[in-house]
Order: C-alpha cells, then sequence, then structure tokens
C-alpha cells in the first residue's frame, strides 16, 4: 500500500512538474546543445515536378528520428523526461519515470547531415537517378534545429537491353531458359533491388533443376550505361571462379526418417522400417503411421533434388499438426555420383490436451458474462495425424449496455469436430487437384447448443457440416463446406415475444422451427505477413447457398417447386432457401511506426422459393464494438426506422443487405500503449417490406439513409493479446426525422445526459479489422 501511495503522489508531481516547466522540451539541454526536431524534404525532378512516393521512402532513410510526438503534435514523453530533472537517485519513482514513460532529447551531432545526405545519394543510385543531386542546411530556431535536404533527382536511367552472355555448359543452357521468366523487362527503370530480386529468382530456378549448391551470389551484373541517352544495357555473366560443387546436378540418394527425433536424448533406442534399399524409418513407437508422414515427404530417393519440393515437405509435414519440430537435412555422401543423403527429423508434440479456461465475455451485442470453455484435443486420434476437438461451452450473460433490455442469457453448447490431413471425397481424388505445398483438411464437425433468453423464449440449436480447408500459397486460404446443416427450434416463448412475432410476420418466419441446407464457400486473400511492404490487403468473399439440393430432391419426387405461401417440408420440418453473399476488404498502409487502415464491408441476402425472409441467424445487423462503434450494437437501422417504429427492438434492427466502411488511424503512445482516432459509416436494408417502407433499400437514397460516428481508442498490445477500449459518438443518426440527422453541432461534452446518451464505450479483445 505504501508503494501504491508513493505512485499517487509521483503522478501528482510528474503533473505539477509538467505544469511548472511550461511543458519545456529544452530544460535538460547543455552548453552548446541544440535540440534535434527533424528534416524536411524537399524532392523535384528535372522539371521540378515532385514525387511524392520517392520522398516518402527517402523520409524514411533519414537518421536518427526525432522525439516521439503524440498524435504527430506532442512530445508528452520529452516532457515527461525533462519534468524529471538531471539530478535523480539510482532508485524510485523518478528515475522509473524518466526511464519507463520519458525519452531523452535527440541531440543533434554534426554527422547527421552528411551521413544523410550520402544515404540519400545512394538510394537514388541504386533506384537510377545517377544524376541526382542532394544538398542539405540547417534551420537554427533558438537551440532548435532542423535539417532541410534539397533534392533534384534529374532523368532516371532505364534498362534497353538485358542479355546472359554465357553459353557454355549445361548451367548456362539452364540460365538462359530461366530468363523467359526474368523479372527485367526493356525498358524498365533501373532498380538494384530489381536485380536482386532477378539472381534470387535465377538461383531458385536451377535449384528446382538439381543445382543443390548454387548460389546468388555466383552471378553478376554489369552495366553499359549512355549519359546522354540516359539508358543501359545490363549484362548477366556468371563469376569466373565458383566451388565445382556449384555447376553439378545433385540426385537424392538414401533417404532417413526419424519419425521420433529428440533434441534432449539422442541415445534411446528406435525401431527401424525399411521400406526399400533407399528409404528408411525409425521410430521410438509407432504413434503416427509410416504412409501419412510418406504422402506429406515430396522428395524421393533417385530423384533430382528440387527446392520446391523441400519447401512443399516442410510445410506438409508442419501442417499435421503433430510435430512441433520439423528439420530436413541434406549431406554429400557420393561424390562421384553426385548423391545427397536426406535425413528428415521429426519430434512430435505432446498428442493430448486438455484445457481449462475461465472468461469474461464481451460482445457486439452489448451482452457481457462470466463463461467456462472446456476443450480436449488429440492431435493423432487415429493414428494418421487425425486431429479430434471436443468443447464444452457454458456462459450467463446480461446486458450492460445499450437503451432495450435483452434479458439475461444462459447457453450451454457441446461441438465435436474431426479433421483428416486427406480431401476425403468418394469416387473423386481431388488431393492432385491442389497445391502440393500445404496439408489440405477434411472436417466433419457436430455441434448442440441449448440457448436461454429471459424473457423471450428457450432454443435448441443444432449443427452438421462436412467440408475441406486447404492453403493455395502463403496469401490464400479456401475454406467450403459442402454440407452445413443447421436446425432451430424455438420453444417455452413468452407472451412479449409473442405479440412481436405477431405483429410482423416477416420476423415471425425467421424465428420459425426450420432446417438451413446450405453449401458455403470462404475465399481469403492476406498479405500482412509480409512486413516489408508498406501497402497490405486482406480480402474475404463469403458466398453460400441454402435449400436448393431440397428443392431439387422435392421437386423430382412430385411435391412441386416450393413457394413461400406453400413450403415444401425435409422430415415435415420446413427449411430455408436463399443465396447470400458478403465481401471484406481492407487496406493497410504503414506509415513509419503508424499505420492507415481502411476496411470497406457489403453483404446481402436474397430469400426465394421456400423463404420469404433469411433466417435470424443469416440476416446482418450493424453498431458494436466491431461495427459502428459509436453506436450500440443492433441500434442502428433497416434505413431511417427509429426504435419506436420497430415491435421487438433490437430483434428486428436486422436486415438483408448491409454497408458499412471504416477509417482508422493507428498510432504509438508508449512501448506496448497504442492509440487510435476513427470513422465509421454504414447501415443495414430490408429488400422489401411493405410494413416498413422506411427501412427499404434504393439506390436514390441510401447515401443520406448511412450512419456516421467518430472516436478515440486506446489499445494494451502485449504478444498474448490486444485489449481494446473504444469511445465514441455519433455524427450522423438516421434514425432522427429529417433535416436533424447531423449531430455535430449538439456535441456537448460538458453535459451529463448527452454523455449518458451519446458517448459509447466499447471493450473487446482483438482489433476491430
Amino acid at each position: 500500500m505504501r508503494y501504491s501511495v508513493n505512485k499517487y503522489k509521483a503522478v501528482i508531481i510528474l503533473l505539477v512538474s509538467l505544469a511548472v516547466t511550461g511543458c519545456s522540451t529544452l530544460s535538460t539541454l547543455q552548453n552548446g546543445e541544440l535540440l534535434y526536431t527533424g528534416a524536411d524534404i524537399e524532392l523535384t525532378d528535372k522539371q521540378g515536378i515532385s514525387k511524392s512516393g520517392l520522398k516518402n521512402n527517402i523520409q524514411d532513410l533519414v537518421r536518427p528520428r526525432p522525439n516521439k510526438k503524440f498524435l504527430g503534435l506532442f512530445p508528452v514523453s520529452l516532457w515527461i523526461y525533462n519534468a524529471m530533472g538531471d539530478s535523480l537517485p539510482e532508485k524510485g519513482l523518478r528515475p522509473w519515470l524518466q526511464t519507463r514513460l520519458g525519452e531523452a532529447p535527440v541531440i543533434y551531432k554534426s554527422p547527421f547531415m552528411e551521413n544523410n545526405i550520402t544515404d540519400i545519394e545512394n538510394y537514388l543510385f541504386n533506384k537510377g537517378y545517377f544524376d541526382a543531386d542532394v544538398s542539405a542546411g540547417q534551420i537554427i530556431d533558438g537551440r532548435k534545429v532542423k535539417i532541410h535536404y534539397t533534392i533534384e533527382t534529374n532523368s532516371r536511367y532505364t534498362v534497353n537491353r538485358f542479355m546472359f552472355r554465357d553459353t557454355a555448359g549445361p548451367l548456362a543452357k539452364h540460365i538462359n531458359l530461366s530468363l523467359e521468366n526474368s523479372l527485367i523487362k526493356p525498358g524498365d527503370a533501373y532498380d538494384l533491388e530489381k536485380l536482386k530480386d532477378e539472381r534470387e529468382r535465377i538461383d531458385r530456378y536451377l535449384k528446382n533443376q538439381g543445382y543443390y549448391y548454387f548460389n546468388p551470389d555466383y552471378l553478376i551484373f554489369k552495366i553499359d550505361s549512355s549519359k546522354q541517352e540516359k539508358h543501359l544495357g545490363l549484362f548477366l555473366n556468371i563469376k569466373d571462379i565458383i566451388p565445382p560443387a556449384a555447376s553439378r546436378k545433385y540426385r537424392l540418394g538414401k533417404m532417413l526418417i526419424d519419425a521420433d527425433h529428440s533434441l534432449e536424448n539422442v541415445s534411446t533406442k528406435k525401431d527401424t522400417l525399411i521400406v526399400d534399399d533407399s528409404l528408411t524409418y525409425v521410430y521410438k513407437k509407432k504413434t503416427v503411421k509410416p504412409e501419412v508422414i510418406n504422402r506429406s515427404v515430396m522428395l524421393r530417393p533417385g530423384e533430382l533434388y528440387r527446392h520446391d519440393n523441400y519447401t512443399a515437405s516442410l510445410n506438409k509435414l508442419t501442417g499435421l499438426g503433430i510435430f512441433k519440430f520439423v528439420a530436413i537435412r541434406f549431406n554429400e555422401t557420393d561424390t562421384a555420383g553426385h548423391s545427397l543423403e536426406t535425413k528428415i527429423l521429426l519430434s512430435q508434440s505432446v498428442p493430448r490436451s486438455l484445457r481449462l479456461v475461465f472468461q469474461a465475455v464481451t460482445k457486439s451485442t452489448d451482452f457481457a458474462g462470466p463463461g467456462l470453455n472446456v476443450n480436449y484435443r488429440d492431435r493423432n486420434f487415429l493414428g494418421g495425424a487425425e486431429q479430434f476437438n471436443l468443447s464444452l461451452n457454458t456462459a450467463f450473460e446480461t446486458q450492460i449496455g445499450g437503451q432495450k433490455s435483452g434479458g439475461n442469457l444462459y447457453e450451454v453448447g457441446l461441438e465435436g469436430r474431426l479433421s483428416f490431413p486427406v480431401f476425403i471425397f468418394p469416387l473423386v481424388d481431388f488431393n492432385r487437384f491442389l497445391s502440393k505445398h500445404y496439408t489440405p483438411r477434411t472436417q466433419f464437425t457436430g455441434a448442440y447448443s441449448f440457448f436461454y433468453r429471459s424473457g423471450y423464449f428457450n432454443m435448441n440449436s443444432a449443427d452438421l457440416s462436412y467440408g475441406f480447408k486447404w492453403q493455395e500459397s502463403t496469401v490464400k486460404w479456401h475454406d467450403l463446406k459442402l454440407i452445413d446443416i443447421n436446425y432451430t427450434n424455438i420453444y417455452n416463448t413468452s407472451s412479449r415475444f409473442d405479440s412481436i412475432l405477431s405483429h410482423n410476420p416477416l420476423v415471425a418466419e425467421s424465428f420459425s422451427e426450420q432446417f438451413i441446407f446450405s453449401l458455403n464457400y470462404i475465399y481469403t486473400f492476406n498479405n500482412q505477413a509480409n512486413t516489408g511492404k508498406k501497402l497490405n490487403m486482406y480480402l474475404q468473399v463469403k458466398p453460400e447457398i441454402s435449400g436448393n439440393v431440397l428443392s431439387l430432391a422435392n421437386t423430382i419426387a412430385g411435391q412441386g417447386w416450393p413457394n413461400p405461401g406453400s413450403p415444401n417440408t425435409f422430415f415435415g420440418q420446413r427449411y430455408a432457401q436463399y443465396a447470400r453473399l458478403s465481401a471484406d476488404y481492407r487496406l493497410y498502409l504503414k506509415t513509419n511506426d503508424n499505420k492507415l487502415v481502411t476496411r470497406l464491408y457489403a453483404g446481402m441476402g436474397i430469400p426465394y422459393g421456400n423463404s420469404n425472409t433469411l433466417p435470424y441467424i443469416k440476416q446482418f445487423y450493424t453498431g458494436g464494438p466491431n461495427s459502428l462503434r459509436a453506436f450500440r450494437s443492433r441500434t442502428v437501422g433497416p434505413g431511417n426506422l427509429t426504435p419506436d417504429t420497430l415491435y421487438g427492438g433490437y430483434l428486428e434492427q436486422t436486415g438483408e443487405i448491409k454497408i458499412e466502411a471504416n477509417l482508422e488511424y493507428r498510432f504509438g503512445i508508449y512501448r506496448f500503449l497504442k492509440g487510435a482516432l476513427f470513422v465509421d459509416a454504414g447501415n443495414i436494408w430490408l429488400l422489401d417490406d411493405p410494413q416498413k417502407p422506411d427501412g427499404v433499400f434504393s439506390w436514390s437514397g441510401f447515401a443520406d439513409q448511412l450512419a456516421l460516428g467518430t472516436g478515440l481508442g486506446l489499445r494494451i498490445a502485449t504478444n498474448i493479446v490486444v485489449l481494446r477500449f473504444d469511445l465514441g459518438t455519433p455524427l450522423k443518426d438516421p434514425s432522427l426525422p429529417a433535416g436533424e440527422r447531423w449531430v455535430i453541432k449538439k456535441i456537448n461534452p460538458a453535459d451529463p445526459s448527452w454523455r449518458k446518451d451519446k458517448l459509447v464505450f466499447n471493450i473487446a479483445i482483438g482489433y476491430p479489422f
């Protein structure tokens, strides 16, 4: 308690010190020292035209970085450092605050300017600006200094010829063949990075032809330039002296697969399984079927070494999910025969685990409460790397926000999932059509849940699904469910809930007892793992159709084509029929240590045949911590409808169409503490509802019906979890009468009633997008 009191005193001292010093950024400077405040870049080409992209890249080169500023305006960390003063004890809260929260001033040094000029000139030269002029000067303001760099790039050199000069020998022949896919084309601007990429590309090509010991450093480029025409010729050569092994093709010799490799105890006695004269398995206990491992290894004795097969084997073995360590090693054992002995070392993970998690749940529906999750996992269920998961979930939730009462929620769910590391499909072997670099998965899932919403209803829900998951490349994933069956049964309904349904037939139909027999697919593109790029993209597309197979079967059986007035049934129960499509597109732009994220989401569902409306669980809604953060969940839309015009409140604030756009600027504050500024816009709409014309989508009016909100956020981002706090307020509320929807002028943080109604606080785990 004493330390806690002292800590509070230190915070008070800190605030007072900041006020007394006037938030000075110069108080700790010594005589003659200048505070370095950054650099300005003035960049033009020969015609005086600015090049913003090149300018940003050069700005990133300039070192050192000035002191960080909160929101790009206030050097808070520097203020804290200076407020603590010079003479500090070795221990205590003041030195802790200065070193942990503060940042020492960046003192200007004379080599800054010269070093940066050299770095900029080298960078421009490597980009083909061979005649660039770079100069710099100091801008001194009192005891602060900024450097102004003036850059005239002049013309950029382009490649007018590219050729490989060596022609003798098999190695040269293969290099010549590889140039059909060269990254360098006549007319391209000169770029040293592209030359390096071309060497890497040729190296990969050669390694796939058996040249195991080749290295990209054995290739050199020579340049013949014309200063007058700003053209250059590129000539690729093999170095005069390279190791003899680099020019030889190698085949794979004997192969050893150690299925129970141990880094700690290498002397453990193991059994041996000799498949043939060239392939041997060793194992301590045959827990994994050898044929499963063999199916994941793309390397075969007697074949040429191919690097793609090596990386594919690593990926597929790792993708089995049963090994914590995978290594493939090659050793030249037969010099005369140019043969490589292969050793595949596999260390198995703990095969079974039981996890018990107590959790506090917060949902986008403004419900929160405790939960318990018990998960059993077997990574090698049937001895063939099958993964079996059994989960028991229990939760109690109550509504902690919002303007409507949703009652309490009680939920108990059980789910079992069995996954096979191969495609399982009758009559057709789809495995041969997929990328050989990754392990596909066939998944069978069964789940049951009991759901109780006090004051409304009880619900039983059962799910069965069968489908495939596979990875196409490092940035593309696919998830196809050929069969996805959901059955929902609602009972013990309250008079309040029955009244809601009786007033709205479409809501009643969306909650009706029915089967959902669907086929759905998810395509995901995500290149965020490429940290070297400034601009990254994420795209996820989800098409789904339901009820067509059952309708076809019923039609063949003589029931006729279904219609909502006389719906067909499956095992005596009505089934849903619809088509649904959604797309989530995001761009991530890195700016120094910060990030600008944009997101556009659009979704639409069309009921037909057996259905008048989408099932409730397939409808769209908006608002909440991962959506429009200035509005509580399910409090926006459809269209211009207000809660007063809806019978059931949040039960009806769903729709068949959704459009949403988000813009968020993420910035660092201090180490694991991050901040964000955001703007969100969007709404949901109905396709058709005579009772709610203001909620129906129209191309001419949807823009005026978009809700708009803004706010700021705080994130505690650790290596384990991101805890997110967002505070938002509406800028435009489509539920208000026409002419009153823009509420910017009504923002009044000093008014308690405004804060209660218009400030929305969200707590969530992870980033919203």
